[in-house]
């Protein structure tokens, strides 16, 4: 069965470039922008996982705030939803965005390693992740 995310980003070329990559590697692909729009989004179309990418926010004082927000909005959606942040670092994250993120990545990432952690989290049960979130553990790479 073709699983479906929801790709957030505030670059279109970025968003273009993982929209690209992930269906080539046979998932659907739901665009988004960021914060409420993004939560009414997933809201009217759920999806298996969330990939945010904050790797371009426009300044970098407010970046984990921003990444914050979106992140809560989602949830709010579906609080157990596999969450997958992209970061330029993760030191940059505050607490309260690394404990609603399930896994953090940062962009140098390479590509086997997003689509590791993608099915990484897509395999995990609901009672593995309500477990974890409880513990509040994201996992990073």
């Amino acid at each position: 069965m073709k699983k479906n995310l929801l790709v957030i980003s505030d670059d279109p070329a970025r968003q273009d470039a993982l929209t690209a990559l992930l269906e080539r590697e046979g998932y659907g692909v739901t665009r988004g922008k960021t914060g409420r729009p993004a939560a009414a989004l997933l809201a009217a179309r759920p999806v298996n996982l969330v990939v945010v990418d904050f790797t371009t926010a426009p300044n970098a004082s407010g970046r984990a705030g921003h990444a914050s927000r979106t992140l809560q909005a989602l949830t709010d959606v579906d609080p157990f939803l596999p969450l997958l942040l992209l970061c330029k670092r993760e030191d940059e994250l505050d607490d309260p965005t690394q404990f609603m993120a399930d896994m953090v990545l940062t962009d140098k990432a390479a590509t086997p390693v997003l689509l590791d952690a993608i099915e990484t989290l897509l395999s995990e049960s609901l009672r593995e992740r309500a477990q974890r979130k409880a513990g509040h553990v994201a996992l990073f790479r």
